[in-house]
């Protein structure tokens, strides 16, 4: 019997009313017990417990909300708002696999429906269209996961890539070798050896020092002990600028000077765009400069909602020129020592050095301030959120620092706000 054409498709199941409050944090202890239940005891203990805990209740507290309204629902799908958390639930448990993905959303589904049941006492109907909206609610959130598994292989070589080409250029910075060559006396010369007088007189130098080779023997401070050259990737903090140079893609560093006139000043503000250097170059050379003389800094991550949806629907070039003006103004918005980073299209991250947490969260609100204004989409502002880490409070790694800012961008979005 053949499929009629002309039917309707189907239609997600509708939002239930009256669902009850519960914690996502019991949520996502929960949904870890059930992990533990169903994996073997000899991969229990590969269970990435610190991914779970970080990003667990975000995601527990999406698809409560999603429970509810159908909005909340479609943030959850490929290219939403929430769509990158979605797709994350495979990293979050530690399946790479297909089928361990979808074994891994069925234990969500267990977790939700359980602590459900357990805040309240449902009548028959609610708690049918509950278990109906919450399993088509999880194969949206595994179809999710699944389509999403390659993109985030593919960055995650490029990570990978990154770390190393950062580490292949850091490497000739430290070098444990003894003194150049140039640097030690040469060996004593028989002409010295075969004078007959004695020495003369240390108390006594002469005005002008003698050639080395009419020296009878070598200085002892000439000859240091072997001790790690480190070469220095800027100036020591005794010679630093007004503002400090920070690195370009180039390996060089730019010198970052004030200005004086108003208008050039204005100029050169509007004329800022996001630089090519990797994120990860940038972190790394703050905290080191950070390790240097304690100077704290802040990372923050700034994606624009929908960007994925907004990017896919672009036929004419319309969205690339609004996130371009869009750059431009978070841009504008910075400091001349801050730093704007494009990580992908709608995706940067900022540095901010002698910046801490409460600063670092007054600069993204003013940053989401001007993104709001800066462009819009069909009479709709384009809205961004961001996360806030800060060093040395949230950590001195740069992994670390990201994925604190990350974990804020992605809590900022599921509670509708534009910092976390």
């Amino acid at each position: 019997m053949g499929v009629d054409s002309f039917a309707p498709a189907p239609r997600a199941p509708r939002a239930v009313a009256g669902v009850p409050v519960v914690d996502a944090g019991e949520v996502t202890k929960a949904w870890l017990l059930e992990l533990v239940a169903a994996a073997p005891l000899e991969a229990a203990a590969a269970l990435p417990t610190g991914e779970l805990v970080d990003f667990g209740p975000a995601l527990a507290t999406a698809v409560v909300e999603a429970l509810r309204d159908d909005a909340a629902l479609a943030r959850l799908a490929p290219g939403g708002e929430l769509g990158a958390l979605a797709a994350r639930t495979g990293v979050l448990v530690g399946a790479s696999e297909p089928a361990a993905v979808i074994a891994a959303v069925e234990s969500l589904r267990r977790a939700v429906l359980a602590s459900m049941l357990a805040a309240a006492r449902l009548d028959a109907v609610t708690t049918a269209e509950l278990v109906d909206r919450l399993a088509h609610i999880c194969t949206l959130i595994a179809t999710t996961a699944l389509s999403g598994a390659t993109k985030a292989e593919k960055k995650a070589k490029k990570r990978r890539a990154e770390a190393a080409d950062s580490a292949a250029e850091r490497a000739p910075l430290v070098v444990d070798e003894p003194a150049p060559a140039m640097a030690q006396p040469p060996p004593a010369e028989p002409i010295a050896a075969a004078e007959p007088g004695p020495l003369p007189p240390r108390a006594e130098p002469p005005a002008t020092a003698p050639p080395v080779a009419s020296q009878p023997e070598p200085q002892p401070a000439a000859e240091p002990p072997p001790v790690p050259r480190v070469v220095p990737a800027m100036p020591p903090a005794a010679a630093l600028p007004p503002f400090e140079p920070f690195p370009q893609a180039n390996g060089d560093t730019l010198e970052v000077h004030r200005v004086d006139d108003p208008l050039e000043a204005l100029r050169v503000r509007q004329a800022r765009q996001a630089e090519p250097l990797s994120w990860r170059q940038a972190v790394e050379w703050r905290i080191k400069r950070h390790l240097q003389d304690g100077s704290p800094f802040a990372l923050l991550a700034v994606e624009v909602d929908n960007v994925a949806r907004l990017l896919a629907a672009d036929e004419g070039g319309e969205v690339g020129g609004l996130l371009a003006d869009l750059e431009r103004a978070l841009a504008a918005e910075l400091r001349p020592a801050d730093q704007l980073l494009r990580d992908d299209e709608g995706r940067y991250w900022v540095t901010a050095p002698d910046t801490g947490p409460a600063v670092a969260r007054l600069l993204a609100e003013r940053l989401a301030e001007s993104a709001g204004a800066a462009a819009s989409h069909r009479g709709v502002p384009l809205r961004v959120s961001i996360g806030v880490a800060s060093c040395p409070e949230d950590g001195i790694d740069a992994d670390e620092l990201a994925g604190r800012a990350d974990r804020g961008l992605f809590a900022a979005r599921a509670a509708g706000t534009t910092v976390a």
